[in-house]
């Protein structure tokens, strides 16, 4: 008798004369699976972030380049490119539930240590903003899974030239700091992530293009202790089209930015 199946039946089988051998096949669950596929996405993860943050550190041999953080940063920036809906096993937010949602941005943690952190973030409504605000010292790796956002971000500059800059301002009652402005880039679930580093890009701010636009965002190594500034850009910088250089400030938290917890059964161990 070949193999066969009796869909979402039970069988209940009694031999009354002579014997019969019986293979069986289970069907594993499909939320197991994609739960160990991206436990094995993490842990690919893991080992890659664990030696991003030695080499940030400068624990590692003299022999270290920056075409070692270059290659790692790379297979960072792979692993996360795999990272989809199916591969989190999520249910995203439908319709339905973003009109009923108050927060004007949805969250849920998907695993953390001392050396990563992931998560998910998403946007209830077309033009919803994520503030302007940086991740210190941190490399952060964004994947869009769901619709589609622009990232406007800014550059810190090296001490000489944030001191050359700060001699050169006209104005200074804005007492802020001079960046480097890299420009907006769009970026939807069909594209590659975004690497913003420590220094490159590490200010930035986003802007939903979809409603429900949703993101996984990898940081490298996680917050830990490491508080999150906000800022303000000045908007009219007469230099910035010029340079590039325009000037932020940090400020409190806005009051917009307020986030909804989604269910997920989050990962605590790899």
């Amino acid at each position: 008798m070949p193999l066969h199946d009796h869909l979402q039946m039970h069988g209940f089988v009694k031999v009354i004369r002579g014997s019969v051998s019986v293979t069986s096949r289970l069907f594993a669950n499909m939320e197991c699976i994609e739960r160990q596929t991206l436990k094995a996405i993490l842990k690919d993860a893991s080992l890659l972030s664990h030696k991003l943050s030695l080499l940030s550190s400068g624990r590692v041999t003299a022999s270290a380049s920056s075409s070692d953080e270059s290659d790692i940063i790379s297979g960072l920036s792979r692993v996360v490119n795999s990272i989809s809906q199916n591969t989190l096993a999520i249910k995203l937010p439908d319709d339905v539930m973003l009109a009923y949602m108050t927060a004007p941005i949805f969250y849920a943690d998907i695993y953390e240590d001392h050396i990563m952190h992931a998560c998910l973030f998403g946007f209830r409504r077309k033009g919803g903003v994520m503030p302007l605000h940086d991740h210190s010292q941190m490399h952060g790796f964004v994947k869009v899974i769901r619709g589609s956002v622009s990232v406007t971000s800014y550059s810190w500059l090296s001490a000489e030239e944030e001191e050359l800059e700060m001699k050169r301002a006209v104005i200074r009652a804005f007492r802020g700091r001079p960046v480097r402005c890299e420009g907006t880039v769009t970026r939807s679930s069909d594209d590659d992530c975004i690497h913003l580093g420590p220094r490159l890009g590490n200010l930035h701010s986003m802007v939903a293009l979809d409603a429900g636009t949703t993101f996984f965002d990898l940081l490298v190594p996680g917050y830990g202790k490491r508080p999150c500034a906000f800022f303000e850009a000045r908007q009219s910088d007469p230099r910035q089209s010029s340079s590039g250089i325009c000037f932020v400030r940090e400020i409190p938290m806005p009051r917009s930015y307020v986030c909804d917890t989604i269910p997920y059964n989050q990962i605590m161990h790899l």
